[in-house]
């Protein structure tokens, strides 16, 4: 996973084409090709089908953001989009602690151990697994 963070990243930070095709080609040069087949999969703008519910997200959030709902939805309404809202409310509540890594993941292994699980966890079981990768 913090190849692809690394990756994301990178092509984040150029405008250059020329650059982001040679970042891609590193990349994919020492990837695996599960890794790879995900690192398409999400950078042509695909998505996993929804696995939490939005309301409980934002339930979620509150309680790690100690803020009161009608102040997210305020947020939410600001932004417009409820992953910024997430990301923006997470960062705040983190800020100035440095990311607690505890196992060094592929993108491959995050992906089923982490995001696909969720659609055969109950509610709560979502929301220990969710709130523990905050």
């Amino acid at each position: 996973m913090n190849e692809f963070g690394k990756l994301f990243e990178a092509l984040d930070e150029t405008t250059s084409t020329k650059a982001k095709v040679q970042i891609l080609a590193d990349y994919f040069a020492r990837a695996s090709a599960e890794d790879s087949a995900w690192v398409i999969f999400f950078l042509t703008g695909r998505k996993i089908k929804r696995l939490v519910s939005a309301k409980a997200l934002r339930i979620w959030i509150c309680e790690a953001a100690k803020v009161p709902g009608w102040l997210f939805e305020e947020s939410y309404e600001a932004t417009g989009d409820l992953a910024e809202t997430v990301a923006l409310l997470m960062d705040a509540t983190c800020r100035g602690e440095p990311p607690v890594v505890t196992e060094n993941l592929t993108l491959t292994q995050w992906v089923h151990q982490r995001l696909l699980i969720l659609s055969t966890l109950t509610e709560e079981e979502q929301r220990v697994q969710v709130q523990a990768e905050w």
